[in-house]
């Protein structure tokens, strides 16, 4: 009886942290590095479809330990989100993380229609898959918060990031 309790608690402890876990906690990596870059045309992200960076990168930072624990945290706090949204999707805040000098995700966002893009399912119900393969990303239904917003312009402040993305407007 007591291993049939015992079970039924291991299984239901797996199940619920997996439904609920932060994936950027869980991902491996060495090294985190933000880019300010224009994207390629006819693709909109800071890694195209070939596996290579944008052609126009304006500026690129290493963030610290301190950033990237944070960051990592604000992607799945629930209050990072439930901004609204416009179609444009032309991002120029790239964020990613490597292993290895190997990308093993890409954060894509446009503070301009307020979305942000992951090869990595964020967390949380409102989001879907877009595209197949090795050009697939999650999108969130909702856009990024004010306070959201907020952490990642003063990112881009603190690293002398474009005067385009310092418009917190919702």
């Amino acid at each position: 009886m007591r291993f049939n309790i015992f079970l039924f608690l291991l299984l239901f402890t797996g199940i619920t942290k997996g439904q609920h876990s932060n994936p950027f906690l869980q991902l491996n990596y060495d090294n985190v590095i933000m880019y300010d870059f224009e994207p390629d045309k006819p693709e909109s992200n800071i890694i195209n479809s070939d596996g290579k960076l944008a052609h126009k990168i304006y500026r690129k930072v290493t963030l610290s330990q301190t950033d990237i624990s944070t960051l990592n945290k604000k992607f799945a706090d629930s209050n990072s989100f439930g901004g609204g949204t416009r179609d444009c999707y032309l991002p120029h805040l790239g964020i990613i993380y490597y292993l290895k000098k190997l990308p093993v995700a890409q954060i894509n966002i446009c503070f301009d229609c307020n979305r942000i893009f992951s090869n990595i399912p964020l967390l949380g119900k409102k989001y879907g898959k877009v595209y197949r393969g090795a050009t697939s990303y999650y999108l969130r239904d909702d856009g990024m918060s004010k306070e959201f917003k907020y952490f990642l312009t003063t990112l881009l402040i603190k690293h002398n990031f474009s005067i385009h993305y310092r418009n917190t407007k919702s």
